[in-house]
């Protein structure tokens, strides 16, 4: 006995084939996960599909990778599972510039040494304030960062 009525499962599958992830559906239709799982097994909808990519999705992949841009960012922007756009990066052997590290600002080196100072001098006023040495508070912000 299921719990789903055929207009529900029908929602589903209407939702499933739009592109809708399963569990913003489960949350719309306040069901589990695991009944949209279920259902979209039931109507033969793969979401994972190992079909290869069409050329224009992987030629944006492939351009967007260019631009600088990680592998989750790609995957929400195309809608496409990460696994399938790590699969089409290793497959084209496209690895990031030695020293990229993809983060998104992109600083002088006079702008990199303004940020340390500006914490040094952040330090000194906290180790004051606090009656504690520079070194104590030096080590409690790397500790932090861990």
């Amino acid at each position: 006995m299921s719990i789903l009525t055929d207009e529900l499962k029908g929602q589903i599958q209407a939702l499933s084939i739009g592109g809708m992830l399963q569990k913003h559906i489960a949350r719309e239709l306040e069901i589990s996960v695991h009944l949209v799982r279920k259902t979209e097994r039931e109507f033969g909808l793969v979401r994972h599909s190992m079909a290869p990519l069409s050329e224009e999705t992987e030629a944006k992949v492939l351009n967007l990778l260019r631009r600088g841009h990680g592998t989750p960012f790609i995957s929400k922007m195309l809608n496409q599972p990460q696994h399938r756009i790590e699969a089409v990066r290793k497959a084209h052997g496209f690895k990031h510039a030695p020293g990229v590290s993809g983060h998104r600002y992109h600083l002088s080196v006079e702008k990199k040494r303004a940020i340390r100072r500006r914490f040094r001098v952040f330090e000194k006023r906290i180790a004051n304030e606090f009656g504690v040495s520079e070194t104590w508070v030096a080590n409690c912000l790397r500790r932090r960062r861990k």
